[in-house]
């Protein structure tokens, strides 16, 4: 069943938090634990966005900018933003990479999804 929910993704978000040290060591685990459900020919370059959240909370910061930079790089240039969800910090520009992300791997695929042509607009 689990499959299913991997089945046709484009694109990953990863979710942080700068005030939790541990919630920052996860983020391989849950990028790891994705890419065992991808075909492996997906794993290789299956595009990631990080975001590392509650940047608003400064003094309270537990992850320095530095160490999620190194991350990501040690992963293929992995995208990631500082952002602060109560704040409404790069929120936006965060999605809007996962969303070229995520259409230029559909692009690049060339897939082809059923649509559901019943769907009532009202």
């Amino acid at each position: 069943m689990e499959s299913l929910y991997y089945r046709n993704t484009e694109c990953c978000v990863l979710v942080c938090d700068l005030t939790d040290s541990k919630s920052f060591e996860s983020v391989e685990s849950w990028r790891t634990e994705f890419l065992k459900k991808l075909n492996k020919n997906d794993q290789i370059n299956f595009p990631f966005v990080l975001f590392a959240n509650k940047c608003d909370k400064v003094n309270e910061r537990k992850v320095e900018s530095k160490k999620i930079k190194d991350y990501c790089e040690s992963k293929n240039n992995m995208t990631f933003f500082e952002t602060s969800a109560k704040e409404n910090i790069n929120i936006e520009i965060a999605f809007e990479e996962v969303a070229k992300l995520a259409y230029k791997r559909f692009s690049k695929n060339d897939k082809k999804y059923i649509t559901n042509r019943y769907c009532c607009p009202f």
